[in-house]
């Protein structure tokens, strides 16, 4: 009895000696990190006296507020320190477009790994997936698998489907507005750019009807949500998950779960009867795994098409609910998008009646263009921007960013708001 309990308690002596190991090494990666940011010469915001630098400033929904303040604040390029590393914001549009590409003058720089390790725990087992594996060979093949079905050949053949839903939802919200009284009634735009996008989602990914604009019971959208909460506060707090006391992270736990299992069965029914071949998950079938040379396992199969659909369900239906919401807030602008509409024939006007759209009128709508593009410019989906990695000494917008030291990194963000960005000619 006295030997086991010997035992029990050298290896609780051992692991809280690792633990401790740990708290102590991120200690000295932070301090290491303060000194990065002391050393860097490029402007930022005072540290703050917490040793883990400026994470209070941007954890929650302030941060991305807080971005844009600095940005307009401190130009094109400032730093922060997070946590154990020195980051710096990129607001300055040409050194954005040379940093997020593969190709250009300067080095190439990767994403960071650890950074988008979290979002990859909404499955079981966590694997890696086309938004968080590195940029190597699994990466490539699995965005070169997919990308087809982006072809301007294939959205074709999902532009009907497309339309017929918009009208569904179109009709749903006249329906409401009328039952309402007119100006009176009421509409959830956000519910409806969501409906939206999963049914084209449910059709383009796997040839699924979800049923969503139909306003029919969908256990994707009740689980999503909840799923993308948990994913969201993992990335600011590895254990949030094992806050049981919680009610909220219960319920998170819960949907997680859920999730698993519901993308566990449709990865096997798709396996079992590959969809039609506009589908992403009919090329993702034929993705060969580098590294075995053989078709992508069930569950590298299962964390690529749950990616696919969360990026592209959250990201489209925020985009449409924005555009909205920034076209009713600026009336003058409305009006001339209705007028290019009209001249197109797309919308009723004193020429007679509209015509529905087609694929070749998309790139004939300039001032449309101009409008998408600006409210994805001030209201992204992804509000934190993208994230690069410099594992070196690297010059940018005139500063020089020392590397903080060997082997960690300088993380280098963009923000696409603020007074860096010239006002758009439209």
């Amino acid at each position: 009895m006295h030997i086991v309990l010997a035992r029990v308690l050298q290896a609780a002596l051992v692991l809280l000696a690792i633990g401790l190991w740990r708290v102590l090494a991120f200690v000295v990666r932070c301090f290491n990190a303060r000194r990065a940011f002391k050393a860097c010469t490029a402007p930022g915001p005072p540290l703050p006296k917490l040793f883990i630098g400026h994470v209070t400033s941007l954890a929650g929904i302030k941060g991305p507020f807080n971005l844009v303040k600095w940005a307009n604040q401190y130009g094109p390029l400032y730093k922060v320190q997070l946590l154990d590393s020195l980051s710096v914001v990129v607001t300055d549009p040409e050194t954005i477009t040379r940093i997020a590409r593969r190709t250009g003058p300067g080095p190439y720089l990767p994403k960071p790994r650890e950074l988008y390790r979290p979002l990859e725990r909404a499955l079981k087992p966590a694997m890696q997936n086309i938004l968080t594996a590195e940029d190597g060979p699994y990466w490539k093949a699995v965005r070169q698998g997919a990308a087809p079905c982006f072809s301007s050949t294939n959205l074709k053949k999902i532009m009907p489907l497309v339309l017929r839903l918009t009208h569904r939802v179109a009709d749903r919200m006249s329906d409401a507005i009328s039952a309402g009284g007119g100006s009176s009634g009421t509409f959830d735009v956000s519910d409806g750019a969501k409906r939206i996008t999963s049914d084209v989602m449910g059709h383009m990914l796997m040839g699924e009807d979800l049923q969503g604009t139909l306003w029919q019971p969908s256990e994707y959208l009740d689980l999503f949500y909840p799923v993308l909460e948990a994913q969201a506060a993992l990335l600011n707090n590895p254990v949030h998950l094992w806050q049981l006391w919680d009610r909220g992270v219960r319920h998170q736990r819960s949907c997680l779960s859920k999730h698993n299992d519901l993308m566990d069965a449709k990865v096997k029914g798709l396996m079992a009867n590959p969809p039609e071949e506009h589908t992403i998950a009919a090329h993702l079938l034929a993705v060969k795994d580098p590294a075995t040379g053989r078709q992508l396992a069930k569950d590298q199969l299962k964390a690529e098409i749950a990616t696919f659909m969360a990026a592209g369900f959250e990201t489209t239906s925020h985009a449409i609910t924005w555009t909205l919401a920034a076209l009713a807030a600026h009336p003058d602008v409305q009006d001339k998008l209705v007028q290019e509409l009209q001249d197109a024939q797309l919308v009723q006007g004193v020429a007679g009646a509209a015509r529905e759209i087609d694929m070749a009128d998309i790139g004939n709508l300039s001032y449309l263009g101009a409008v998408v593009k600006e409210v994805l410019r001030v209201c992204p989906p992804a509000p934190w921007g993208g994230t690069k990695v410099a594992n070196g000494d690297i010059e940018l917008c005139g500063y020089a960013v020392p590397k903080v030291c060997c082997p960690f990194s300088v993380n280098i963000m963009w923000c696409t708001h603020g007074v860096n960005f010239t006002k758009p000619n439209c």
